[in-house]
């Protein structure tokens, strides 16, 4: 997938490396259940993503801009809601906040679920306190819907609006 700023690739086991500097920032992953904080670890992260169960056309890409790794996006079943709902989440290095690239990215994976896959609806689920992702997803123009525990801490629970797919509403 292409976007004006991004190329989206799907996820190797060779980017580990490139990931590192992504996964190991404790800013980027404050709100993950468990530290990623060396390079075998992020080989986990990496391997576990690769090794999900996931219909064709979904799964992680790592987002590419101007051959520099800026972060990673995903669509895939959820582990979290019931029935496998389709997921999408993302996870963007620290020096490319506040671009509008994970915005960016987010609407290029949700539009390839809901129209090249025939998705339904596509969900998110955002840690309670993580502000700058739920301000994507509200410029995604997704709908709030409810809130629980999920991932071991407590997230907003979002959905594509059911008739007009997603796109940056602000």
């Amino acid at each position: 997938m292409v976007t004006p700023r991004l190329r989206l690739r799907p996820l190797t086991e060779d980017d580990v490396d490139v990931l590192m500097p992504i996964y190991t920032d404790p800013d980027v992953t404050r709100y993950y259940r468990v530290p990623i904080p060396d390079r075998d670890a992020v080989e986990q992260a990496v391997g576990r993503r690769l090794s999900l169960p996931v219909e064709p056309g979904m799964g992680s890409w790592v987002l590419e801009r101007a051959d520099e790794v800026v972060g990673l996006v995903h669509l895939w079943p959820s582990r979290e809601l019931p029935g496998a709902l389709p997921e999408a989440g993302w996870l963007l290095g620290r020096a490319h906040w506040g671009q509008g690239l994970a915005t960016e990215a987010a609407t290029a994976v949700i539009d390839h679920g809901l129209r090249r896959l025939g998705l339904p609806a596509v969900w998110a689920l955002v840690h309670h306190d993580n502000k700058p992702s739920l301000a994507v997803d509200r410029r995604l123009g997704l709908l709030e819907v409810g809130e629980g525990q999920y991932h071991g801490a407590p997230h907003r629970v979002f959905v594509t609006p059911p008739t007009t797919g997603t796109g940056p509403t602000s």
